[in-house]
């Protein structure tokens, strides 16, 4: 799961609101390998964006977990095609994303069981 808030700069200071944007498109894919249960995919594609950041938060597995790469092993977060530089790990399970479009693309794994 992911929890989205949007970010903008005003005079050198950041603001972060909740993400009740009328405009925000999430579009959300699941899925399972067969081959490899113990993980799933998710694509997600964040489109209508309007600000200069995205602060991105993934379920910390209801603190089950404490590293977030022992949740999601793999993250990659793109733009027009090439991988978004710049993006600041707040703290475990929270991003700070540099937005220089209306559309990104967040593609990760998902540990099924990271116990």
């Amino acid at each position: 799961m992911l929890i989205i808030c949007l970010g903008i700069k005003t005079a050198g200071r950041e603001t972060v609101r909740e993400n009740n944007h009328k405009g925000l498109k999430l579009d959300y894919k699941v899925s399972v390998d067969p081959e490899n249960k113990k993980y799933f995919s998710i694509k997600a594609v964040i489109s209508g964006i309007q600000t200069e950041f995205l602060a991105l938060r993934m379920t910390s597995n209801y603190g089950r977990v404490e590293k977030s790469e022992d949740l999601s092993p793999r993250i990659s977060i793109s733009e027009r095609g090439k991988e978004i530089s710049g993006i600041e790990k707040i703290e475990g399970f929270l991003l700070k994303i540099p937005i220089d479009s209306t559309e990104i693309k967040v593609d990760y794994l998902v540990n099924y069981d990271p116990s």
